[in-house]
């Protein structure tokens, strides 16, 4: 039986890591762990965790404050499973997520990771929202789901998404960045092989917490602009669909700035160009920001 390491960073999580907390230990699956790492807490979440010390699944990990891919790292460095997953403190893996990932990492062998949809909420009795949009096929090569990421961004995220601990190998956060850091994991470990997604919910995610949750927000279009730029340094792009993809992501980053930094929308309009210059709606753009610069220039005159 395949053995499944579920790794949860906490600060300041006093309110929400014992459901957390439990909604591991609940799972019907037998053979996991749950690597529980607190980042120096300075409220009550390491006396509510160590409640569940006797539990011979649960492993403890206290340490002073160094960001949650520190956490997230020295969670990896303890992993003693043949699978890895991750919730944050904040949030719940729902009923038969283990048995799911494992079933599907097991069936397929080839593949390097398995991911399923997620629920979003603001608080436990509110209504639980599905987060559906922009969800890939479910049988998804390396090319392929690369050119998803790269196209649409992070439409799901570590808490529904569960790696082989042999490709994962010597992969860490990126402990430098203080936000996106999921998403470069996610990037470096989609090159890495296949995907294969599920239909089913794996994950209830909280919005609006102090802790991980409101980093989530921060994570800006320049945040993912600057990541999307990194990986394409470091890898090039294979195809043309890779290249396609990430032309689309400048017609969206210049779309973002359009009507306020001028030099900034032409920029990723031209290199949309440059990795695609078949893509017709790049053209487009920069002929709707032409006029609307003349349009503009021409009512300053007039005043």
């Amino acid at each position: 039986m395949s053995k499944i390491s579920v790794i949860m960073p906490c600060y300041n999580c006093e309110a929400f890591v014992g459901p957390a907390i439990e909604s591991v230990l609940g799972q019907d699956y037998p053979d996991f762990e749950l690597i529980f790492i607190d980042d120096g807490s300075t409220d009550g979440s390491s006396a509510v965790a160590e409640k569940y010390a006797d539990d011979e699944r649960f492993k403890a990990i206290w340490k002073s404050n160094g960001g949650v891919s520190s956490a997230r790292n020295l969670g990896l460095d303890a992993c003693t499973g043949d699978y890895v997953t991750f919730i944050d403190a904040d949030d719940q893996q729902l009923p038969g997520n283990l048995r799911r990932k494992v079933e599907l990492l097991d069936g397929n062998p080839e593949v390097v990771g398995v991911f399923g949809r997620f629920q979003m909420h603001d608080s436990a009795d509110s209504e639980r929202q599905p987060v559906d949009n922009m969800f890939p096929a479910p049988d998804v090569d390396v090319d392929g789901f690369m050119e998803f990421l790269l196209r649409y961004g992070m439409y799901y995220g570590l808490h529904s998404v569960a790696y082989r601990m042999s490709v994962v190998n010597g992969l860490r956060f990126d402990t430098e960045l203080k936000l996106g850091e999921d998403f470069k994991f996610i990037l470096e470990m989609a090159s890495r092989g296949p995907h294969l997604s599920h239909d089913e919910y794996c994950a209830l995610i909280r919005r609006g917490h102090n802790s991980i949750t409101r980093r989530r927000a921060r994570f800006t279009y320049s945040s993912e602009r600057r990541l999307v730029t990194d990986f394409y340094r470091e890898h090039p792009l294979r195809n043309m669909s890779l290249r396609d993809a990430l032309s689309w992501q400048h017609v969206r980053f210049s779309k973002r700035y359009q009507g306020n930094l001028f030099f900034k929308t032409w920029k990723h309009a031209l290199l949309a160009l440059v990795l695609n210059p078949m893509n017709v709606y790049a053209y487009k753009h920069l002929i709707g920001q032409l006029v609307l610069q003349r349009s503009t220039y021409a009512v300053k005159q007039a005043e």
